[in-house]
């Protein structure tokens, strides 16, 4: 089972950050996990919220947000801002990255994905999007973010190579049934108790549905986990 960092070690390092990122490679995840959006400018930043509010107390979003003053906001709030292409040239792995797309994905987006899709995941939300990437890279890895279990057949016929359940939802559908009608592997989002930080009795259940790989924030705590379970 495939241990995904959510933000890379976000309980470790500042979210997104490529210090984040490339700790959570360092120590052992099989891939780690950021979000991507666009400024108004069309940079691709790695970027989770549609607002600065959270990192910064400013009610502004993203998408009305140049990259400069993006920076310079998060720079004064004790952040740094790293952008795609700064990640895909500084990052340095071995975990695979998974580039979680919270936007529609423009020419400007489009360019980095396709001379970096031999090492990268790409994941979407939308079918559109699913369309659009698969056009750009035909055989690029895909990940259905799907926002409901019924969705899941539509983007795997479409092209999405990885299916993506929820943890609240494994007592409406597991992963078996999910493979058994897609083919496809299946990885699960921790969110017990609305937590994404992940828990021993949560990787023990998804083990033991046969999950082909989870996300979760508390990387340290899974793979100290695994190595338990492979003592």
């Amino acid at each position: 089972m495939k241990l995904i960092a959510h933000r890379g070690a976000s309980l470790l390092r500042p979210e997104n950050s490529l210090e984040s990122l490339q700790h959570a490679a360092d120590l052992g995840a099989d891939a780690v996990e950021c979000d991507v959006r666009l400024t108004c400018d069309n940079v691709p930043v790695i970027f989770h919220d549609p607002d600065l509010l959270r990192l910064t107390g400013r009610p502004v979003r993203v998408a009305d947000t140049s990259e400069r003053d993006m920076r310079k906001a998060l720079e004064q709030a004790g952040r740094s801002l790293l952008t795609l292409p700064e990640l895909l040239a500084s990052y340095t792995g071995p975990a695979d990255l998974l580039l979680h797309l919270k936007v529609s994905p423009p020419p400007a987006l489009l360019k980095h994905l396709k001379t970096s899709a031999d090492r990268i995941i790409c994941g979407v939300s939308d079918l559109a999007s699913l369309d659009t990437l698969r056009a750009c890279m035909p055989s690029g890895q895909i990940l259905a973010f799907v926002d409901h279990w019924d969705a899941i057949e539509a983007f795997a016929a479409r092209g999405a190579g990885i299916v993506r359940l929820w943890e609240n939802w494994l007592t409406v559908i597991t992963p078996d049934q999910v493979r058994e009608a897609t083919h496809k592997p299946v990885w699960i989002m921790a969110n017990r108790n609305g937590s994404m930080d992940g828990s021993p009795e949560s990787l023990a259940l998804f083990r033991s549905l046969h999950a082909d790989g989870v996300l979760l924030n508390d990387i340290a705590m899974a793979l100290h986990w695994k190595k338990q379970q492979l003592a």
